[in-house]
């Protein structure tokens, strides 16, 4: 094969990879996004046994388990009820770097989360790391809660090193 030749078909096959990466990646994002969306709905619905199936199992596992998050979910939504907070909405932005450990993908994206309450609004702003154990198909989800990757690590060895999770801010309250 001639060497212009060569070249011209080594870059098309370059051209085409680069291509289903990132149809790939597109898919995976909107993916995470649905599932992420999916996960505030079922909180707002106060659905607090399906939301816990939206976290990711190892978490659940170093909170005490399903009947200690059930609890804790419970205990704290129905304080914030009594209190009169309500969510408004939440956002996310698009996930960051989507990362192959090998047995899982992991990624984390942002969310912003405004909630009201008798004496005004608050605007919270985190970072939430979404993992597949099944190649993107399925998401689970972990709320930094302003928690350092390293610390979170303690806990999640299995987190990779090259997440990306924001430095805490505190949260934006509005007065009435």
């Amino acid at each position: 094969m001639k060497p212009l030749l060569k070249y011209i078909m080594i870059s098309l096959l370059f051209v085409a990879c680069s291509g289903h990466r990132a149809k790939q990646t597109a898919t995976l994002n909107e993916s995470i996004e649905t599932q992420a969306n999916r996960m505030i709905k079922l909180l707002k619905e106060k659905d607090y046994p399906g939301f816990m199936n939206t976290l990711y199992p190892k978490y659940i596992e170093n909170f005490g388990g399903k009947d200690k998050m059930l609890q804790f979910l419970n205990n704290t939504w129905g304080q914030l009820d009594k209190q009169s907070v309500m969510i408004d909405s939440v956002t996310f932005s698009k996930p960051n770097k989507i990362i192959d450990t090998g047995n899982e993908l992991q990624t984390t994206i942002y969310e912003t989360l405004k909630v009201h309450g008798p004496s005004g609004k608050m605007i919270i702003k985190s970072t939430v790391i979404a993992i597949s154990s099944d190649n993107g198909e399925s998401w689970y989800f972990i709320d930094s809660a302003g928690i350092d990757l390293k610390t979170m690590q303690k806990k999640l060895p299995n987190l990779n090193d090259s997440l990306i999770i924001a430095k805490r801010e505190n949260p934006e309250i509005i007065p009435n």
